[in-house]
This record gives structure tokens, C-alpha cells and sequence, in this order.
């Protein structure tokens, strides 16, 4: 963990790989679906007139109202989200299509993959934005360097255990939906992560958890309340050499 300039090369190296290996219809290494779990909130029915009774007397009459507001609760998983950005990007996923989480330690994108979860299908950066604000960790990495003549090896392990400040933006803003409509909401928190790599054979895996809280609109429903957890268990290969 001492070499600084070989931790910053793998904390952005998935964000370059990315572009490489997302024009080649593969994802990066560090990836999988990304399970949702909130609950959205909207105005159901907001003062709005239930009952009027009429009352007369001999000299007055009464008019009695009775408004009420009432609230929904509707669930959003996964599929909801993929439902969103087929209407925000006017377009039909495979079926099966899942929605992949791509990145480690806090550098994270999220696409849209076929039902197998190893081909990228669309980047849909340029709608879902996943930002890290701010980023602390810890961990140990023991390494083995070995030189034999001109042939190298490394072994050992690294363990990280990150904290990210992350938002999350959803804004179709510059696309033309199919509907119509418009969705634009943010979500935030802090996401908890657990990274571990090990460095002969270049596997890792992260499993990370990230509560949310936020709102906004969602296809043209306005002051919509959303909490709940992401999570997603990425794996893939790193090379670091």
C-alpha cells in the first residue's frame, strides 16, 4: 500500500478500461447486477374534495367540506429502473437485460447488460451518473515481488474497506422519451464497501452496500420521495502489472 502512484493507477484504471472494453460490447473487470431495492413515495391525491354536505336552516345555510391528501408507496427494483431508461432513451433491451453496477473503490458506472451479465448492451452513463464526492479507506496489502532472471512475479493479497460519499443522478433531460415525459431525481449516501484482490492471478471481488435517500420527478409525477439500499457483489479480473 506504500506505492501511492500503483494504488492511484488501479483506483482509475477501471474507468479506462471501461471505455475500451464497452465499445467492444464486454464489460470492465469489476462488475455486476446492481440489486435496487427502494420505495418511492408520491401525492396520490393532494386536498382534494371527498364530501360536501348541505345543511339548511331557517335562516342559514351550511355548507360542510371534508378535503383529504393522501400518499402512495410504489416499489423500485431493478426492472423499474431498466423500464425508466428504455423510455428515457426511446430504445428495447434484450429480454432478460439486467442492470449492471461497473467499477471499484467508489469509480462507478452503470449499464445495461444482456441476460448472461457479460455483455454490455448500452452505457447509460448519460442518463444514471453514479459521483463520488468524497472517498476514504483502509486496509493491508502484503506483497511478494519475485525477479528471476527477467521473468517477475507478484503474490499476496489487498484488502480494502472503503467509504464513499456517493450520489447518484437520474436526468433524461437531453433525451427525447418515448413517452414524453421527463424523470429527473438524485439520490445519496454513503456507500460501504468491502475490496479484496489478489494479486498473482489478478481477481477481486467488492461487495458494496449503499443507502440512499433523495427525490424528484419521476416520468412527469413531481415531489417524488425515495429511499432504500443498492447493493451489488462485483467481481472480475484487475490487471495491475
Amino acid at each position: 500500500m506504500k506505492n501511492s502512484n500503483r494504488l492511484s493507477f488501479l483506483t482509475i484504471f477501471p474507468s479506462i478500461l471501461l471505455l475500451a472494453l464497452a465499445s467492444q460490447g464486454a464489460p470492465a473487470p469489476g462488475f455486476g447486477p446492481a440489486t435496487v431495492s427502494l420505495t418511492a413515495t408520491f401525492q396520490s391525491a393532494n386536498f382534494q374534495l371527498v364530501t360536501l354536505k348541505t345543511n339548511h336552516t331557517s335562516t342559514t345555510t351550511n355548507f360542510n367540506y371534508v378535503y383529504k391528501s393522501t400518499t402512495t408507496n410504489l416499489s423500485v427494483h431493478a426492472d423499474y429502473i431498466l423500464d425508466l431508461l428504455t423510455n428515457s432513451f426511446n430504445t428495447n433491451f434484450p429480454a432478460g437485460a439486467r442492470l449492471l453496477l461497473i467499477g471499484t473503490g467508489g469509480n462507478h458506472r452503470f449499464a445495461v447488460s444482456d441476460g448472461t451479465g457479460t455483455n454490455i448492451f448500452l452505457d447509460v452513463s448519460s442518463v444514471l451518473a453514479f459521483a463520488s464526492k468524497a472517498i476514504v479507506r483502509s486496509g493491508v496489502e502484503m506483497a511478494l515481488f519475485s525477479q528471476t532472471g527477467t521473468n517477475s512475479t507478484i503474490t499476496g493479497n489487498d484488502t480494502e474497506t472503503w467509504s464513499v460519499y456517493a450520489a447518484i443522478q437520474y436526468d433524461d433531460s437531453a433525451h427525447v422519451s418515448a413517452d414524453g415525459t421527463k424523470t429527473v431525481f438524485g439520490l445519496g449516501g454513503i456507500m460501504s464497501a468491502t475490496d479484496t484482490r489478489n494479486l498473482h492471478s489478478s481477481k477481486f471481488g467488492e461487495n458494496l452496500m449503499l443507502p440512499v435517500v433523495g427525490g424528484g420527478t419521476i416520468r412527469g409525477v413531481n415531489n417524488v420521495i425515495l429511499n432504500g439500499n443498492i447493493h451489488a457483489l462485483l467481481g472480475g479480473v484487475l490487471l495491475i502489472n
